[in-house]
């Protein structure tokens, strides 16, 4: 029997259940290794491991993979990236596979200095970045709102709103640890994404995030976009990240703009899921090296322009036309 681990410091339980019934079929083993305790998760799966967050997390990882012969691994943080980072020369002596960008590209997708500088390279529009302590020496009044955001972030943890230089002022920010990045406004998208270990961008399903709470998607719908597409092509040949990652974008009267790029599953790819879009089988079949089979006609088994409707912190799905909203 195969095993899989998979490291999350959320509950992800729709995503699980997906993940779970196809690893099952495919007699697979499914270890879920989390931070929280309460985390939902250990109702389902056979082994569901706490990971205190006051040990070397680093060491224990190991011990994990070999006491259980883990084959593959994915994280659902960006931090947990990190640490699989830290890993990669023992991951690849032992011939573990685990989902992610090259390893010259993890903080190139995780720093929002770097991911931008390369989304220049690429021609390709991004917001306009600055560095605090420029805005305060040049006594910048022109550029407001601005959101503040940790250079390594994720979600919408430790984002604040200013309005003016005095407000900026105010506030204290590490300013090695924060930028500044103009608000866009417009319509807002994430693209689920999944590339092949040989490059080959496989699945890419584009939702029209249409309310966001507190950074969360709570309703969306699949909406196919060839321009949408074609920038995550572009983005895949150099990136060329292996296993499922995501793009948030907008859309406005200035064209695309990329937000962020994620080496990772979104945390609102239960919609995704939900919309057909077999994410579940790709993760489980590259981590065990089987092909799925899945060709360039998967668009027709997707769902289309259904809005989705999201509650509970991500762990249901239901159809929008099935409830009052």
């Amino acid at each position: 029997m195969h095993t899989i681990l998979f490291i999350t410091r959320v509950d992800r339980t729709y995503f699980i259940k997906k993940l779970l019934d196809y690893a099952r079929m495919k007699s697979v083993k499914l270890i879920v290794l989390s931070d929280d305790d309460q985390n939902s998760c250990k109702l389902l799966v056979d082994n569901f491991i706490y990971m205190p967050s006051d040990i070397n997390q680093k060491e224990f990882i190991k011990d994990i993979i070999l006491r259980y012969s883990v084959e593959g691994i994915f994280v659902a943080s960006n931090f947990d990236l990190l640490l699989l980072k830290r890993l990669d020369e023992w991951l690849t002596e032992k011939g573990i596979v685990y989902y992610g960008p090259k390893h010259d590209y993890i903080d190139v997708c995780l720093s929002k200095r770097k991911h931008n500088q390369l989304l220049k390279q690429l021609h390709l529009k991004s917001p306009n970045t600055y560095e605090i302590d420029d805005i305060i020496k040049q006594h910048r009044e022109d550029i407001y709102p601005l959101i503040i955001k940790p250079d390594y972030g994720q979600g919408s943890t430790n984002i604040s709103l200013v309005f003016s230089l005095n407000e900026l002022t105010k506030n204290y920010y590490n300013r090695n640890e924060f930028i500044a990045q103009e608000k866009i406004i417009g319509q807002e998208y994430t693209v689920d994404c999944f590339t092949d270990k040989a490059g080959e961008l496989l699945l890419c399903v584009p939702r029209l995030r249409k309310k966001v709470v507190a950074g969360h998607s709570v309703i969306s719908m699949v909406c196919f976009d060839e321009e949408i597409e074609n920038l995550v092509e572009i983005l895949n040949e150099k990136l060329k990240i292996f296993g499922p990652w995501n793009v948030q974008l907008f859309r406005n009267e200035n064209g695309l703009i990329v937000h962020d790029i994620n080496p990772r599953i979104a945390n609102g790819i239960i919609y995704s899921l939900n919309a057909g879009a077999p994410f579940e089988k790709l993760i489980v079949d590259s981590l065990i090296g089987v092909d799925s089979g899945i060709d360039l006609n998967y668009k027709s088994m997707i769902n289309e322009n259904a809005d989705l409707y999201c509650y509970s912190a991500c762990t249901e799905i239901i159809n929008r036309r099935d409830v009052n909203i």
